[in-house]
């Protein structure tokens, strides 16, 4: 049997090889959600929508709002305005509707990809240039039967405002989903 000061020069010395990085708490990769934020291009005095794709991995939803219950939260995206830029409200698509195994109650939930469109308008009078409108995502994931803490994602939808076009009165047709 090895003695007790052996084993931790054992240790020690297995410590000590240089190998593979300590491992890390969480990887980007074990995150159940990722944002993708497409960057837009808006005519002064113009409309357009921002796309911001949501990915989830497979077995987790998010819950759309209205929520089921009091302790749970439907998802939100707000964004600020800001550079002559308005974003409007955030539409969400339909929620796919389950039944909840808690009484039978239907219950909305996005899966999978989706994508959330962001109606933006520009001041006729918006400088030419680029911005950064900052958004905060707001969600409750939910996996099986069980619900996460309510979570927070910030993104930032890049946004270059560019002089109208001669004749088109500085407005371009409101893009729908």
């Amino acid at each position: 049997m090895a003695s007790p000061v052996r084993y931790l020069a054992v240790v020690a010395l297995l410590l000590s090889i240089p190998g593979a990085p300590p491992a890390r708490a969480k990887e980007e990769s074990d995150d159940p959600l990722s944002v993708k934020v497409a960057a837009v291009t808006l005519p002064a005095g113009g409309s357009a929508e921002a796309i911001v794709t949501i990915v989830l991995a497979s077995g987790y939803a998010i819950l759309a709002d209205p929520a089921p219950t009091p302790w749970t939260t439907g998802a939100s995206l707000a964004v600020v305005s800001t550079g002559g830029v308005v974003a409007k409200t955030a539409l969400f698509p339909a929620p796919q509707k389950v039944r909840d195994a808690d009484g039978g109650k239907e219950v909305g939930r996005w899966t999978g990809t989706f994508e959330v469109r962001v109606p933006l308008e520009a001041a006729a009078k918006a400088a030419p240039g680029d911005r950064r409108l900052h958004g905060r995502l707001r969600y409750q994931l939910h996996v099986e039967e069980s619900y996460y803490k309510v979570a927070t994602r910030d993104i930032e939808i890049p946004v270059k405002v560019v002089k109208a076009k001669k004749g088109s009165g500085g407005a371009a047709p409101a893009t729908r989903p």
